[in-house]
């Protein structure tokens, strides 16, 4: 390693009395850069030797092994040294190696060969410094290889190619020490890599006397090289023939080792890190074969490969085959065309316990084990590892595609639903028995978790909030870019909630979210939460929980008018056995965050320009008990302001329960305040403004607190027809904003394709040889980038506009919902397929962003209209509206006008008028058939 320590390993039989692992540690003084087993003793072509790579020497040492007292031990014995640079006089940093027979050598030994970081080469056979050479083309160093069937080195350049250099071409180039691969090495060059100040005569004169060295063949594969080894992956193609395997940073390739053309190449899905050859055949596997693996040694039957990538994976590929093409002559040879590659990846493992990548991976047997993985990760530890199984070598057999036995299915399915109910049903029975032996109760060991939402009655009191306080308001603000609504006094209106969860089981909970949905005119910090232990309970009969309480304080947005109060608070958990489950519950806010109340005034008499008339069965009911929370708060923020008496119950009007004004809260002037007037003697309210849309909140609270009333039951009906004018010019409001925006986009697309264009044409003449003057092409430019950003201006008010009137179109259909409910005297059950059909709920940010061409409000709400004419409001007979009742398949588009929409809508009134109903009832003449079809399966 780098801390210059060598570490010997020799694993052993862990059924034998010795140790599993003995070793020898010892500290060479330096860096260690790289390892080499070979034929190095000099006068002795068997005995091999370890070479060791320093950056400044190269050390060459025999293994000693040597036994007493029943105790193996190894030593290192110096058999000699090289000092890199010295025998060529210049500064040499060692990079890499590679060891063979180079030149064919005459005893049999190996020869090794250095590289340094700046190109040079240097070769030494035995204790003998044989030549020095350098490539002029090296950046930076690569991996180098030794290829004994050509006697030639392969290496990669930093450029992405891959050069093969002979060897007798190596020692033929002289002592000019100049290796260059550039066929026009001209004079300057040359002086410069001679590193001497010579004039250019001498240069002329030293040029020719020495063989400039040329690659034999160069191979441009377009990536960094990591590694090149040397083995016979390809199959058929006769037992002389070997592979250079090239690893690159996204390709393994394999290259012809004679003119350097690629055989076949593999896309990686992965970051390699490195690779190994092994032998294919179990009984030959005697380790991995080396870049400079002698040809003798290569196996008869090829090898494969084990890949190593950065994701902490082992894949192991099959050594690919190529198939022998007939010639006219009848011959067969091998063409690169008809390859099949690399075979296919027949093992992969993920290495769990591997603490970072791996930096060398080898296959070796050691004592009665073949086959063995030895891994080397980046943090220095050393693993042995095998495979496990062996890979199935049967084929995958396909299921029969006969026929579906549907009787068998069914049968199935009825099996497997009467399981989960007798899983059920004794899941119930044990909480039983554990309730009534522990005096607990059910509903607790029910749901073990219990979900609930504490809202107070009023808005807090933020005038004495601290810095922190105010901080986070701001930070909503921003993070929502909205602006946050504040009362008279500057104050933000807000109030702050707090979601309960208790854990009522035995066992505690892991990983419990929950999830808050606030109504769209309320804004959060933040909605969504996380809990790492939710603890189990104490004592289930003291009811002694853990509650978890998580505050959230919320805040008013000023832009949109409030449609709903309701809001959802949902938790997710799983239990033990891990089955996920889920738990809600609904909350509602306080009335006093979305309106306040103001003492009346004779303007929003004569603003009222839409009114609505209630009537109920019952006498007049005081308006301060209805909305006591609203008096209540009004009270309270008028006496701090006033010391007068009066001036607080004026918000009743003069004969104390004759008027009541609202005000929404950050809604700037009296337009959509709202008014609800009281007759004296009848049981009626009249609940006007002068906005359509400003109604629905007021009187949905107030038809929900008269037939709320503790005193009696309230009935609540509208005697007039529903305003269906005024909402149809809601409708063409939306539709038109929709129109506007997509002319919006259609005009930014316009404008950016022309920027595009102007764009493509100014960076066509930057790339041209010969520059042309640019014209007029950079004003134009300027104009189409503003145009660019003032039509982005355009549709990012047209979005704003879009939002404005579908907040409207929203409010207006669940007031006209409400109101045909109670003009018609429709049912709960009905309601819900009224809201189905026309529905309030408007997807603002899929029609204003994402999707603006897409289906709208009005053609989902014009389709289910059409439906419910033709099935339940039809005026045919039943098996009629039932044949009528499909729909057409043609796309929904966008209308120009809502003609249709009100036509349909005015029929849907006119045939509740006449008393049809919303819900759709079985003929006689169905339910006939429907028993006599069952009589006959019974019988049967």
């Amino acid at each position: 390693n780098n801390k210059r320590y060598l570490r010997l390993h020799w694993p052993r039989d862990q059924n034998e009395d010795t140790d599993a692992v003995q070793y020898m540690v010892a500290s060479l003084g330096m860096p260690i850069l790289q390892l080499e087993m070979g034929r190095f003793v000099p006068r002795n072509s068997r005995e091999l030797a370890l070479a060791v790579l320093h950056p400044r020497k190269l050390a060459v040492y025999y293994v000693q092994r040597s036994e007493s007292d029943d105790k193996i031990s190894f030593s290192l014995d110096l058999l000699y040294t090289h000092a890199l640079g010295d025998a060529i006089g210049e500064h040499f940093t060692a990079y890499n190696m590679c060891k063979g027979p180079f030149g064919g050598h005459g005893d049999g030994g190996d020869g090794i060969c250095v590289q340094s970081m700046d190109g040079k080469l240097m070769v030494f056979e035995d204790s003998i410094h044989v030549l020095s050479r350098r490539f002029t083309s090296c950046l930076l160093p690569g991996p180098i290889a030794y290829v004994p069937k050509t006697d030639s080195f392969v290496t990669a350049t930093s450029s992405g190619e891959v050069e093969c250099f002979k060897y007798k071409a190596l020692a033929e180039a002289g002592d000019s020490q100049v290796v260059a691969t550039n066929h026009n090495l001209d004079k300057q060059s040359a002086q410069a890599l001679l590193g001497e100040r010579t004039d250019v005569q001498e240069v002329e004169d030293a040029t020719p006397s020495s063989k400039v060295l040329r690659a034999e063949w160069s191979l441009r594969v377009g990536e960094t090289i990591c590694e090149i080894r040397v083995g016979r992956v390809s199959e058929g193609r006769g037992s002389t023939s070997i592979d250079l395997v090239v690893l690159g940073e996204r390709t393994l390739f394999v290259v012809n080792e004679t003119t350097g053309a690629i055989r076949s190449q593999l896309r990686l899905n992965a970051s390699p890190s490195t690779l190994c050859l092994y032998v294919r055949m179990h009984s030959l596997i005697s380790g991995p074969t080396h870049p400079s693996v002698a040809l003798a040694d290569l196996p008869q039957d090829g090898h494969n490969l084990i890949l190593a990538n950065f994701e902490e994976q082992i894949l192991v590929y099959a050594g690919g085959r190529q198939e022998p093409v007939p010639l006219e002559g009848g011959e067969a040879t091998l063409q690169a065309s008809n390859r099949v590659g690399l075979g296919a990846l027949v093992w992969s493992a993920h290495l769990e316990q591997i603490g970072g990548c791996v930096v060398t991976i080898a296959v070796a047997s050691f004592g009665d084990s073949s086959g063995l993985i030895v891994v080397l990760d980046e943090t220095g530890v050393l693993r042995l590892c095998y495979l496990g199984t062996d890979p199935p070598t049967s084929a995958v057999v396909t299921p029969s595609t006969g026929e579906l036995d549907y009787a068998a299915v069914d049968q199935e399915h009825r099996q497997i639903l009467r399981l989960i109910r007798e899983h059920g049903d004794k899941y119930g029975d044990k909480q039983s028995e554990n309730a009534a032996g522990e005096g607990g109760s059910l509903q607790h060991l029910d749901c073990p978790v219990v979900l609930k939402v504490n809202v107070p009655e009023c808005c807090d009191d933020t005038s004495a909030w601290s810095h922190e306080l105010l901080n986070e308001a701001s930070e909503v603000s921003e993070a929502a870019e909205v602006a946050l609504a504040k009362d008279v006094k500057d104050n933000y209106v807000s109030v702050q909630i707090e979601v309960c969860i208790e854990n009522m089981s035995q066992i505690d909970l892991k990983q419990v979210n929950v999830v808050i949905q606030f109504p769209k005119f309320v804004v959060v910090k933040e909605s969504s939460f996380s809990i790492a232990l939710l603890e189990r309970a104490l004592d289930i009969r003291d009811n002694d929980h853990n509650m978890f309480m998580i505050p959230v304080r919320v805040f008013v947005n000023i832009e949109v008018l409030p449609e709903s109060l309701a809001g959802v608070a949902t938790a997710t958990y799983f239990t033990p056995e891990g089955e996920p489950r889920c738990i809600n519950t609904s909350f509602e806010l306080p009335l006093s965050l979305a309106c306040c109340l103001i003492p009346p005034s004779p303007q929003h008499k004569s603003l009222s320009t839409f009114k609505l008339t209630l009537a109920t069965n019952h006498g007049p009911l005081q308006l301060k008990s209805l909305f006591k929370d609203l008096v209540d708060s009004f009270i309270v923020r008028d006496m701090e302001t006033s010391q007068d008496s009066e001036s607080h119950r004026s918000v009743t009007g003069s004969g104390g329960n004759s008027v009541m004004v609202f005000r929404y809260i950050g809604i700037k002037g009296s337009s959509n305040d709202v008014t609800i007037l009281v007759s004296k003697t009848a049981g009626r309210y009249r609940v006007q403004s002068a906005s359509l849309p400003a109604l629905w909140l007021t009187t949905h609270y107030l038809t929900k607190r008269l037939n709320g009333h503790a005193s009696s039951k309230v009935i609540v009906t509208y005697v007039d027809d529903p305003p269906l004018k005024d909402f149809i010019q809601v409708v063409d409001s939306h539709l038109q904003a929709r129109h506007t925006l997509m002319e919006a986009f259609s005009k930014l697309n316009d404008s950016a394709h022309q920027l595009r264009v102007i764009q493509k044409r100014l960076l066509a003449k930057f790339k041209d040889r010969n520059p042309s003057p640019l014209g007029q092409l950079g004003p134009l430019m300027e104009v189409a980038h503003q145009m660019v950003i003032t039509n982005a201006q355009v549709v990012e008010r047209a979005q704003f506009d879009l939002k404005q009137c579908a907040n409207s179109l929203s409010l207006v259909t669940s007031l006209i919902n409400l109101l045909i409910s109670l003009r018609f005297n429709l049912s709960e059950q009905e309601a819900k397929v009224l809201e189905a059909c026309l529905s309030p709920q408007i997807d603002v940010d899929q029609s204003a962003h994402s999707d603006p061409l897409g289906a709208g409000w009005e053609e989902i709400t014009d389709a289910g209209l059409t439906h419910l004419l033709r099935t339940a409001l039809s005026s045919k007979s039943a098996n009629s509206a039932a044949n009528s009742s499909v729909m057409d398949s043609t796309a929904l588009i966008i209308p120009r006008e809502s003609t249709k929409l009100q036509r349909h809508l005015t029929i849907l009134c006119d045939r509740l008028q006449k008393g049809g109903s919303l819900i759709s009832k079985p003929s006689a003449s169905s339910f006939s058939e429907h028993k006599s079809s069952s009589e006959h399966k019974s019988s049967s």
